[in-house]
């Protein structure tokens, strides 16, 4: 169940940013990975100071567009965090037919994440659009759990935290990394996709050197809608081979295309 989002944000927080000790640059440096490779290979922006709730693209009227929705969230462990997923993703699912939005979810604050990627989702689905997400690393972890609670009609995810829990207590920093995202383990626990059964289907590429995969395809095993794909690469590809994210990419996108088309009634 997701945690109550009228409860407030939780304990208030002293003015000025926590302390970075050694776990929070650990989990920081994981970010890093992803964000960096795409700023170094495609020429993306990271936001470091990106607040608020997400974006509403313009329109969700069903009759304005009569294509799927893509809702695409990209990496930065909710920390740090990039204007769009590298490799051009949203230029990438319009050509496979969907109208797709980049949505900068806001940082340092998970409540928030979460409220704007249901927020946006569940419009478009009130509005009677097909709507699908996919995501990369924390963003991964959004899509995902959007399809956990059957808020989109599925997901593919890439390098995704599936154990937000794990995830902190990785940092061994002591609470600093929660304290940086204003989370504690009951949050983490409540938006974990892994921790629960799944309403919608999910792609879930677990790439062979990603120390986030182990906890994704365990999830794979016990969940009949996740479906665990081993893939090339460490954490969001290889810095050296930008065709390793660019083939899994095409990968994630060809799955959610074919899921479109096997759920779209026909005419």
């Amino acid at each position: 169940m997701y945690p109550e989002w009228d409860a407030g944000g939780g304990d208030d927080k002293e003015s000025g940013s926590p302390r970075a000790g050694a776990g929070v640059i650990w989990v920081l440096a994981f970010a890093v990975i992803g964000v960096m490779t795409a700023a170094i290979f495609f020429g993306v922006d990271a936001d470091p100071q990106r607040t608020g709730d997400a974006p509403t693209p313009a329109t969700t009227d069903a009759g304005a567009d009569d294509r799927p929705v893509l809702l695409v969230f990209g990496a930065g462990s909710f920390a740090i965090g990039e204007a769009d997923p590298p490799g051009d993703a949203v230029a990438a699912a319009e050509g496979r037919g969907f109208e797709a939005h980049s949505l900068a979810y806001p940082l340092a604050d998970l409540r928030a994440a979460v409220r704007g990627a249901r927020g946006v989702a569940l419009r478009y689905r009130a509005a009677g659009r097909p709507v699908y997400a996919y995501g990369e690393s924390g963003g991964g972890t959004l899509a995902a759990l959007l399809a956990v609670h059957g808020e989109v009609d599925a997901a593919a995810t890439y390098s995704q935290v599936t154990d937000m829990v794990r995830f902190a207590r990785g940092a061994g920093d002591g609470g600093e990394y929660e304290a940086l995202i204003d989370a504690d383990e009951q949050l983490l626990a409540s938006i974990s996709p892994g921790r629960f059964e799944c309403e919608a289907p999910v792609l879930a590429l677990a790439p062979e050197d990603d120390p986030s995969s182990p906890p994704t395809l365990r999830w794979d095993a016990r969940e009949p809608q996740v479906h665990g794909r081993r893939v090339a690469g460490g954490h969001l590809g290889d810095p050296g081979d930008p065709a390793v994210y660019e083939t899994n990419l095409s990968s994630a996108l060809q799955w959610l295309q074919r899921q479109s088309a096997a759920q779209q009634p026909a005419t």
